[in-house]
C-alpha cells in the first residue's frame, strides 16, 4: 500500500477523531508498521484537529516522525558544538594569559596547542557526520519494521527480491531487450500497485508508451487466454496507430486487438492520473537534473527504471574518461535510492567482448561497459542474452547480495511485436558452468509455458 494509500484509509478512519485515544484507534486500522511511513501526516492531523501530539497515548507515534528525529539530532548537535567551543575558548584564554605574563610557547609548545585546536575543529565538523552513525538501536528498529515480503519481487526474474534503498542493473549487448525488460519491470511495479518512474534517455515518450500499452496488452490477453489471437496480428507495434485513428484495421482478430489495446490505454493512463505512473523524457537533461528529479519525486517502495545508466549526462566537473563518468554517474543513483528508499533498477549497456555457446551470448558481471563500479554498486545485476539462433532470449542472475540465486539461468517468453517478456524454463550452460540450485518459482497468472517468440523490432 502507497504512503497516500495510507494517508487516505488514515484520513477515512479518524474523520470524527477529537481525543489522542481516537487517534490510536484509527491508526490500528492500518496494516502492521504502517505508521512508521505516515508519523508525519498522522502529528500534522492531530495538530490541525487540535489533538495533543505530545499526550501519553501518541507519544511513541510522534516519535517516528522527521521533526522529532529532527529535534533530537538537533539537540545532540547542539551540546557538541557546546563541548567544542568551550574547549577552543579554554585554550585561548590560556594563551592569551600566558601571553600578557609574557610567557611564550616553545616550537613544541605550539605544536601542542597546534593539535588541540584541531582536534576540537575537526570534532566541529564530526557533529554533522555524526548521524551518520549507525548503530545497534537503528538495526534493532529497521529489524523489526522490515517486511521481506514488501520487497518488488517481479515474476520476470522469478522472485528476485530488489528491496528498497538498492540500485540494481540489467546489462545487455545492442536489441537483446534491456528496454523491453524495463518496459515489463515497470508493468509488474504499477500491478502491484507502486508509484513507478520510467526515465527514458534514449527512446521518445512515445515509444516508451507504445511499448508499455502493448506489454499491458499482452498481458492481459495470456490472463484470458486469448494471446494466440493477438499473436496472429501482422506488425502489432504500427497498428496501435490505426487505433488511435479509428481507421479500419485488417483481418478477422482487428476488434480484439483493438480491444486489449484500447483497454490496456485504460490501465496506463489511470495509473499516471493517479500518480503512479510518472513517464520522465530525460534527454537533453543534466545529470543534477535527473537526479534531482528522482530525489523529489520518489519515496519508500517506488521503482524507478532507469534507461540506461550509460546515457546520463555527465556529471559536472567530473573526469572526461568514460570509466570516471559512470562511475561519479552511479554514485549519486545509489545515494538517490538510499536517500528515497526507493527501487531503482538502470538498463546497462554490455561491451562487445566474449563469445558463445550451445546457450548463447556469455557474460559475467565483467561484461558491463565501463564495469568496476556498476558491478560494485549493484544489489542485483542480471544479464540478457540471445540464444544462438538470435531469436530466443535468456537470463542470468550474475550477482545478488541477498538472494540464493545467482549464477541461475533462465529462458524468456519473448514477444517482440509486443514488447512483452516473461519468465521461461530454467537452462544451463552446456559445458556444465555451475548454477545456483535450482529454486523455480510458481509460474505467474501473466505467463504462459507455451509463448514463443515471434519477432519484432527490440532494443
Amino acid at each position: 500500500m502507497t504512503a497516500e494509500s495510507l494517508r487516505v484509509h488514515f484520513t477515512n478512519a479518524a474523520r470524527n477523531a477529537t481525543t489522542p485515544h481516537d487517534i490510536v484507534e484509527a491508526i490500528k486500522i492500518l496494516p502492521s508498521g504502517a505508521e512508521n511511513q505516515i508519523a508525519d501526516f498522522i502529528t500534522a492531523f492531530c495538530r490541525a484537529n487540535g489533538i495533543d501530539t505530545q499526550s501519553d497515548e501518541l507519544q511513541k507515534y510522534y516519535k517516528l516522525t522527521a521533526e522529532y528525529k529532527a529535534a533530537q539530532e538537533a539537540q545532540k548537535m547542539r551540546a557538541a558544538l557546546g563541548r567544542a567551543f568551550s574547549d577552543i575558548e579554554a585554550i585561548t584564554k590560556e594563551y592569551r594569559e600566558n601571553e600578557t605574563r609574557g610567557a611564550f610557547p616553545d616550537r613544541e609548545q605550539i605544536d601542542t596547542i597546534t593539535e588541540r585546536i584541531k582536534k576540537q575543529t575537526a570534532s566541529l565538523g564530526a557533529t554533522q557526520g555524526k548521524r551518520r552513525i549507525y548503530t545497534a538501536a537503528d538495526y534493532i528498529d529497521e529489524c523489526l519494521t522490515y517486511d521481506p515480503s514488501k520487497d518488488f519481487t517481479p515474476a520476470l526474474f522469478g522472485g528476485l527480491a530488489f528491496p528498497n534503498g538498492t540500485t540494481s542493473y540489467i546489462g545487455a549487448r545492442t536489441s537483446r531487450g534491456k528496454t523491453t525488460a524495463m518496459v515489463n519491470l515497470a508493468r509488474e511495479a504499477l500491478s502491484a500497485n507502486r508509484k513507478t518512474i520510467f526515465i527514458t534517455l534514449e527512446m521518445s515518450g512515445k515509444q516508451i508508451f507504445n511499448k508499455m500499452i502493448l506489454s499491458t496488452a499482452f498481458t492481459d490477453s495470456v490472463t484470458t487466454g486469448a494471446d494466440n489471437t493477438l499473436e496472429a496480428i501482422n506488425d502489432p507495434a504500427r497498428l496501435i496507430y490505426s487505433v488511435w485513428k479509428r481507421l479500419d484495421l485488417p483481418g478477422a482478430e482487428s476488434k480484439i486487438y483493438r480491444d486489449y489495446v484500447n483497454e490496456a490505454y485504460k490501465e496506463v493512463f489511470t495509473a499516471q492520473e493517479k500518480g503512479l505512473f510518472i513517464l520522465y523524457d530525460g534527454r537533453g537533461a543534466t545529470e543534477p537534473e535527473i537526479i534531482n528529479f528522482i530525489t523529489s519525486q520518489a519515496e519508500k517502495d517506488t521503482v524507478i527504471l532507469l534507461d540506461y545508466i550509460q546515457k546520463m549526462p555527465p556529471k559536472p566537473g567530473t573526469d572526461t574518461d568514460s570509466f570516471r563518468r559512470v562511475q561519479a554517474i552511479s554514485y549519486d543513483v545509489v545515494n538517490a535510492a538510499a536517500e528515497t528508499n526507493a527501487v531503482i533498477i538502470a538498463g546497462a549497456q554490455f561491451n562487445r567482448l566474449g563469445g558463445s555457446d550451445g546457450l548463447g551470448d556469455m557474460f559475467d558481471d565483467q561484461s558491463f561497459r565501463e564495469a568496476g563500479d556498476i558491478e560494485q554498486d549493484a544489489h542485483n545485476a542480471i544479464g540478457i542474452g540471445w540464444t544462438p539462433d538470435k531469436q530466443g532470449r535468456f537470463y542470468e542472475v550474475l550477482k545478488t547480495r541477498e538472494d540464493k540465486k545467482q549464477g541461475l539461468l533462465y529462458n524468456l517468453h519473448f514477444h517482440g511485436g509486443y514488447s512483452y517478456m516473461g519468465q521461461g524454463s530454467q537452462t544451463y550452460r552446456p559445458q556444465g558452468k555451475a548454477a545456483a540450485k535450482d529454486k523455480t518459482p510458481k509460474p505467474s497468472t501473466a505467463q504462459k509455458t507455451d509463448i514463443q517468440f515471434t519477432g519484432g523490432e527490440i532494443l
